[in-house]
C-alpha cells in the first residue's frame, strides 16, 4: 500500500513538473519600455544577517506597488522601512581602505552586490565618455501573472523544485524563485508536504505571489527603459564627451579587485579617477547568469558605487 502511494505522488510531482516547463512566459518588447523612466537608486542587495538577496535592492520587507502600478519612491511607511539596508551603513569610511589618492584625483569603489558570486568572472572600467549598451542576446520575458499556469508552477516550486543558492539554471529562473520564496514568506503559509495538501495551499498563497511577480515586472519594464536610454546617450553625446577626454588627456581606466577591512559582502572594484562625468561599465558572469551594468555618474568627491540586480542595464541566462 505505502508503495503504491509512493507511485502515485511520483506521478503527480512528474506531470506538474512538465505542465510547468511547458508553458510559456509572456514577452516584453524590448523597444517598448513601461513603468518609470530610468533605474532605481543603487541600493544593498543583502541583508545584514545571513547574507540572503534582498531582490532588486529592495528592503526586504517591502514588496507593494503604489496606486497606478508603479514602483514607488520610497516605501509606504516610513518609521519601519525609509532607511537603508544596514549591510553598507559605513560605505563613506570605507573607502578610505582602498589605494592612497594621488594628488589630483578622487577615489571610486564599485562593490558588485549581486546573490551570485561563486565563480564568478568581473570586470568593472570607468570611461570618460558614454559606452554602446551590450547587445541583448535574449529577448526580456515577463513572469507569467494568469492563474492556472501560476498554480502549476507553485505546485510545482513548492513540491519539487526547492532550488539552492547556487544552481545555475533554477525552475522558472531566478526571478521566479525570487517571486516564490518571498510570497512564502510574506504568507507565513508553512509549504506542506503532502501533494495532495499543496493544491489548497497554492490558492491561498497565489494573492502573494502575484503580489511580488507584479512588482518584478515592473523592475523589467524599467531596466528595458533604462537600457533604451543608455543606446540613446551613446548616439547623442559619445562624440562630445569624447573629444572633451582626449583634450583633458583622460581614458578609460579599470578599477582593480580590493579587499576592504571591514568584510562587507560583495567584490569590490577601486581605483582612482579624476573628477568629472564618468561612465561605468561593468560585467559580472557566474554559471548560468551574465548581469551588465552601465551608469553614468558625476564624480566630484571619494564615492561608492553598489551595482546589484536593481540598477544592471540588462541580465541574462536563467533570469
Amino acid at each position: 500500500m505505502a508503495t503504491k502511494q509512493k507511485s502515485i505522488k511520483t506521478t503527480l510531482a512528474l506531470l506538474l513538473a512538465a505542465s510547468f516547463l511547458i508553458d510559456a512566459c509572456p514577452t516584453a518588447d524590448a523597444q517598448q519600455g513601461g513603468g518609470r523612466g530610468g533605474m532605481r537608486g543603487a541600493g544593498a542587495a543583502f541583508n545584514a544577517k545571513g547574507g540572503k538577496a534582498v531582490e532588486y535592492g529592495k528592503i526586504d520587507d517591502y514588496h507593494k506597488l503604489d496606486r497606478d502600478g508603479n514602483i514607488p519612491e520610497t516605501p509606504q511607511d516610513p518609521s519601519k522601512e525609509n532607511k537603508p539596508v544596514t549591510v553598507y551603513e559605513d560605505d563613506v569610511a570605507e573607502i578610505d581602505d582602498a589605494d592612497p589618492v594621488r594628488e589630483g584625483q578622487i577615489k571610486l569603489v564599485a562593490t558588485i552586490a549581486v546573490p551570485h558570486l561563486k565563480k564568478s568572472l568581473t570586470q568593472v572600467t570607468a570611461y570618460p565618455y558614454p559606452m554602446k549598451p551590450p547587445p541583448a542576446k535574449q529577448k526580456i520575458r515577463l513572469l507569467p501573472d494568469k492563474d492556472k499556469q501560476l498554480k502549476n508552477m507553485i505546485l510545482s516550486s513548492g513540491y519539487l523544485s526547492r532550488s539552492a543558492g547556487d544552481t545555475p539554471y533554477p525552475p522558472g529562473g531566478w526571478r521566479w524563485q525570487y517571486a516564490f520564496n518571498k510570497a512564502v514568506k510574506n504568507s507565513n503559509l508553512t509549504i506542506p508536504h503532502s501533494i495532495f495538501e499543496h493544491y489548497i495551499w497554492a490558492d491561498r498563497v497565489m494573492p502573494f505571489v502575484k503580489a511580488q511577480i507584479k512588482l518584478y515586472n515592473a523592475f523589467e519594464r524599467t531596466r528595458v527603459t533604462a537600457y533604451n536610454a543608455a543606446q540613446q546617450d551613446f548616439l547623442d553625446n559619445r562624440t562630445q564627451f569624447e573629444d572633451e577626454a582626449t583634450k583633458a588627456g583622460v581614458g578609460p581606466t579599470s578599477l582593480k579587485h580590493v579587499y576592504l577591512r571591514s568584510g562587507k559582502i560583495g567584490l569590490h572594484y577601486a581605483n582612482n579617477l579624476k573628477p568629472g562625468k564618468w561612465w561605468i561599465l561593468a560585467t559580472h558572469r557566474v554559471p548560468g547568469l551574465k548581469y551588465f551594468w552601465l551608469l553614468p555618474i558625476d564624480i566630484d568627491k571619494s564615492e561608492r558605487v553598489i551595482l546589484n540586480e536593481s540598477n544592471a542595464i540588462y541580465v541574462e541566462g536563467g533570469w
